[in-house]
């Protein structure tokens, strides 16, 4: 008997009993089943800054940072170089030294396969084709792309993080997109906190606040009066 069909059978004041084949199978699809939340996060939806922040594709995944300082601690070329080169060149060079010539057996490498998987590029993989992956992903539309990797990852919704003091996301803090599914912000004080007063003092004059802790609390009031954020 299938062991969720038997809980479903149950009334829920009876007591439940299961035998061990039954319990396995049971605690198995509850966890499988579980969503989590992830509480903080740069990933943004396809609505924010106008798309330009949402980062998704197979350049976006080989070019993350731990991916690519792995790359570079056994690559024949300056990091200063290599960033210097665009993000497509980057990738490709990601994908045949950690893919191509090296067996991808990292934590960071597995966790790229995994994903290509579960999107269903298994031969594409196989064949070592980054084109074709390149392909695939050209022809996804963002926002049900979006919501089709929330589900693989049974994610309820993402806490985005919002850095009030960096100036390229202050005005999305005091004028946010609409809310997206799936997604909540929070508010961020990496600069205040890490004493950068160059940054803060810019932003504080960029929106016409003193360059006060007064006007530090009168922006961040701005900001979670437009924002909402969880925290």
């Amino acid at each position: 008997e299938h062991a969720m069909q038997l809980l479903a059978s149950l009334m829920p004041q009876q007591p439940l009993y299961l035998q061990e084949r039954q319990l396995v199978e049971a605690v198995r699809q509850e966890v499988d089943a579980a969503e989590a939340v992830d509480l903080h996060t740069h990933l943004f939806s396809v609505g924010h800054h106008g798309g330009q922040t949402m980062q998704y594709g197979i350049d976006a995944l080989l070019t993350y940072h731990y991916l690519v300082s792995e790359f570079l601690a056994t690559a024949h070329i300056d990091p200063e170089d290599f960033y210097r080169l665009p993000q497509r060149e980057q990738s490709d060079l990601v994908w045949h030294g950690l893919f191509i010539k090296a067996s991808p057996i990292s934590e960071h490498c597995r966790g790229v396969l995994t994903t290509l998987a579960a999107l269903g590029l298994r031969e594409e993989v196989a064949a070592r084709d980054l084109e074709a992956i390149r392909r695939w992903y050209a022809g996804q539309n963002p926002d049900m792309f979006n919501e089709k990797m929330m589900r693989l990852a049974r994610l309820r919704y993402v806490v985005t993080s919002h850095d009030v003091f960096d100036a390229q996301e202050t005005s999305s803090c005091l004028s946010p997109p609409a809310a997206a599914h799936r997604y909540r912000g929070m508010l961020a004080l990496d600069k205040l906190f890490e004493g950068d007063w160059s940054a803060v003092c810019q932003v504080l004059t960029q929106v016409g606040e003193p360059r006060t802790l007064r006007g530090v609390a009168q922006l961040l009031g701005r900001c979670v009066a437009a924002l909402q954020p969880m925290f």
